[in-house]
């Protein structure tokens, strides 16, 4: 979700998580995609609107910090660029990257 006024934007990723989020974020890569999505969208501020798995299904917010942002989307782009030279190099490639998959 793109939040935005006349004075800032913000990226509100939103996310489902049984207990302690923080560890889920660096698990899961949530601040790569953070990063990620935060970049496409050409923004500096960014979050998750973290929805508890279990009644009363509460809400939490967390922002994503401006050091936390810079080294998880140098981390993205670090990863993309490993991507395409494995989809690029018949010498690399593995099988998670032969073929596209649909969900």
């Amino acid at each position: 979700m793109l939040q935005s006024d006349m004075f800032d934007a913000t990226v509100w990723d939103i996310k489902t998580c049984s207990n302690n989020f923080f560890y889920a974020v660096k698990d899961y890569g949530y601040d790569m995609q953070l990063a990620a999505y935060m970049h496409m969208a050409s923004v500096i501020q960014g979050g998750w609107l973290v929805i508890d798995t279990s009644p009363p299904y509460e809400v939490s917010v967390y922002r994503i910090k401006t050091s936390t942002f810079m080294e998880s989307l140098e981390r993205f782009k670090q990863y993309f660029c490993l991507l395409k030279q494995e989809v690029l190099d018949e010498g690399i490639k593995n099988r998670r990257n032969t073929e596209i998959q649909y969900i």
